[in-house]
């Protein structure tokens, strides 16, 4: 039920649909209703983290990137790297590439290509990779 209500979440139309406070909250109570406590995007079930990442990205939370950067190191496929990178990019190109920069290594030649056109210029700029 959780990773069904973050899917209508993630449809909400816009560029900015929710605030990042707005964001947060529901990160928190999700996280509370499912595992007591903590927040959904820090949680070890990997569809629903990447969800209340994706949202929290689009909200354009600044302060998901200690999360954003632990994902995103831990995991190396390609469909998740894709969109959180993409959101990453459009927030924040700097910090994206910083994170990308870092994870690299971890990830399959297919999946780094998927990440670098997420990314765009900027962002690849950011990684060094220009």
């Amino acid at each position: 039920h959780t990773s069904a209500y973050l899917d209508e979440l993630l449809l909400i139309p816009g560029e900015r649909p929710l605030s990042p406070e707005c964001a947060q909250v529901i990160d928190s109570i999700l996280g509370s209703v499912r595992d007591g406590g903590g927040d959904i995007s820090s949680c070890p079930v990997t569809e629903l983290s990447y969800r209340a990442l994706w949202l929290r990205l689009r909200a354009r939370d600044l302060s998901v990137e200690g999360l954003l950067r632990s994902f995103l190191c831990g995991i190396g496929r390609g469909v998740y790297l894709k969109a959180l990178y993409c959101e990453a990019a459009k927030m924040d190109a700097q910090m994206a590439g910083r994170i990308y920069r870092e994870a690299r290594g971890r990830y399959h030649p297919t999946a780094r290509t998927q990440a670098e056109k997420a990314l765009g210029p900027e962002g690849l700029k950011a990684a060094g990779l220009d």
